[in-house]
């Protein structure tokens, strides 16, 4: 068995699976554009969309995955929450993976983890795998 395939082995990287209504589609493709351009300069993975129109979405799903602690950081720092959730409502975050304790830390103050976050969340540690 190697390594990356030992229960309870630690990724280097985790993802953050957002699902929301898209509540103004204007504000919120419009926040897109620009965020999209502003996630890639603070080092994420990937920050990807999924919506169920392409012209007028109505739910929306997200997917990040952040290499490390401070493209997390960079993210938090540049998110311009404001301007997100004047789009979209009902959030619904699944992390997937194990983010450090400092990454975990800022996400509770920053009000996207247990218990500052108010919306549903589960955390799902790395068991395995490759990347």
């Amino acid at each position: 068995m190697s390594a990356s395939t030992i229960p309870g082995n630690r990724s280097s990287h985790w993802y953050c699976h957002v699902t929301f209504d898209v509540t103004d589609h204007q504000v919120f493709m419009a926040y897109l554009r620009d965020q999209v351009g502003i996630e890639q300069l603070n080092g994420m993975t990937s920050y990807e969309f999924f919506v169920d129109h392409l012209e007028r979405p109505t739910q929306a799903v997200l997917i990040e995955c952040f290499p490390d602690d401070v493209a997390q950081q960079k993210h938090l720092e540049n998110i311009r929450a404001e301007l997100f959730l004047a789009g979209l409502s009902n959030p619904k975050i699944s992390v997937l993976g194990t983010p450090p304790q400092t990454t975990r830390d800022r996400m509770l103050e920053h009000g996207y983890w247990p218990p500052a976050f108010e919306g549903e969340f589960q955390h799902l540690p790395h068991l395995g795998g490759f990347r």
